[in-house]
């Protein structure tokens, strides 16, 4: 009966009737609509299957991308790419009340031996990672205006990475004489 039912069984289904062929017409209608059921169970469970299979592989793909985009990122950086600083403030006041000469680079924190840095060979005072990871170096202020003289100065940020290969990169600054107080 299933498999000959089609239209006269969802007019069945829709109608609630009891079938011509009585009680026992209306069981092979349950078992019918069990196994219409079933089948439809069946294969929605297989959508859904496939669906996640599709989506977990996607997930692994754009996971392996990525990781492998950001080892090879940090491959290089150190390697390829020329050493980028920027020195703040831009102008060093002579005898301001500064604390700090901070060096901002495109150096990985991680990859720096951060104990060897210098600038125009002013030992490091501390030093952090930014919000890109890459290295910011502070160094004394008054140390700093100790060794310039105005009008302009170019400053010399030295170190070495953890690997052993030694790195420099220069900028100039303003300086200054402040004023009477």
């Amino acid at each position: 009966m299933c498999a000959t039912a089609g239209e006269g069984l969802r007019h069945e289904l829709q109608s609630n009737q009891v079938p011509a062929e009585g009680v026992a017409g209306m069981k092979s209608t349950q078992a019918c609509r069990k196994q219409i059921c079933t089948e439809r169970d069946i294969s929605m469970r297989k959508s859904i299957f496939t669906i996640s299979i599709l989506m977990l592989m996607l997930g692994i793909l754009v996971g392996t991308s990525f990781a492998s985009k950001s080892k090879s990122v940090r491959k290089n950086t150190a390697a390829t790419t020329s050493l980028v600083i920027k020195i703040s403030p831009s102008t060093i006041v002579i005898g301001s009340d500064q604390e700090w000469v901070t060096v901002n680079t495109n150096i990985p924190y991680g990859d720096a031996d951060c104990a060897s840095l210098t600038l125009n060979d002013v030992a490091v005072a501390w030093t952090k990672a930014d919000d890109l990871g890459t290295l910011v170096a502070k160094f004394d202020y008054k140390a700093i205006a100790a060794i310039v003289s105005p009008p302009s100065a170019t400053l010399t940020f030295k170190g070495l990475m953890k690997s052993g290969e030694a790195f420099e990169a220069s900028g100039t600054v303003a300086v200054k004489t402040a004023g009477p107080r």
